[in-house]
This record gives C-alpha cells, structure tokens and sequence, in this order.
C-alpha cells in the first residue's frame, strides 16, 4: 500500500489555492480552494483526463502505468486563471506512449470553474535498450 503525499500551489493573493494529492504512484489530483469569507472552501472542476489513442499506442503491448491521469497545477496568472497539465503515460519492453493535456482553467467572481483553453500533445516512442 503506498503513502499520501500532497503539495500546494497559492495563487500570489493567497485567496486561492491548489492542492495536489499523490496516493502511491501513479496518481495524483488536483483540488482548488478560494477564500470566502474567513473559511476556504472547495471549487469544482471539470473532469481533466487525456486519453491515449490506439494510433499512438503503435500495436505495442503496455503492462505499466507509468502516469495515470497525473495532474499538476503548473502555475496561477495574474488573471486568477489556473494552469494545469495532466499526464497520461503508458510503457511496455521497447515502447512509451504518452498523452500530455495541458488546460487552462477560469474561475467566475462565484468561483466556479470553466476550461478557457485546452491542448493535448501525443507522443509514441520507441525506447533502446
């Protein structure tokens, strides 16, 4: 059974945070907390995954998770906007395959959450020996 480890991220006002959630290897999420009042409180957002095609997958068998829809909370804006990538990558002997989500991540005055921007970037590769 793995250990809990967890890592945070303020925003530069210290009205909001993101806090991120390691349990074992290899899972980590991302909850985002805003001061309201005198208590912080929980924001929800969006489902962030990335998914991993068959095309980059390459017909390759991959046994390891290396990261499982790892999320990270990369950077807060000026604009209160929240920078996140999420990481999914698989391997198996002689090959890698990666998905990599980088989204962007608005809050109204309410503090709900909206994706402003979203990419993803694949990679397959094959490994030497």
């Amino acid at each position: 059974m793995g250990s809990v480890s967890y890592g945070v991220l303020w925003s530069p006002d210290s009205k909001r945070f993101a806090l991120m959630t390691r349990a074992g290897h290899p899972n980590q999420d991302v909850t985002v907390y805003f001061l309201k009042g005198d208590k912080f409180q929980e924001i929800k957002i969006p489902d962030l995954t990335v998914e991993i095609p068959a095309k980059i997958r390459a017909g390759k068998e991959h046994p390891h998770v290396a990261n499982n829809n790892w999320q990270q909370a990369e950077k807060w804006n000026r604009d209160g906007s929240l920078l996140l990538t999420i990481d999914n990558v698989i391997d198996g002997v002689g090959h890698t395959a990666s998905a990599t989500r980088t989204v962007l991540l608005g809050f109204d005055k309410s503090g709900k959450a909206k994706i402003l921007k979203s990419t993803v970037k694949y990679e397959s590769r094959n490994d030497e020996d």
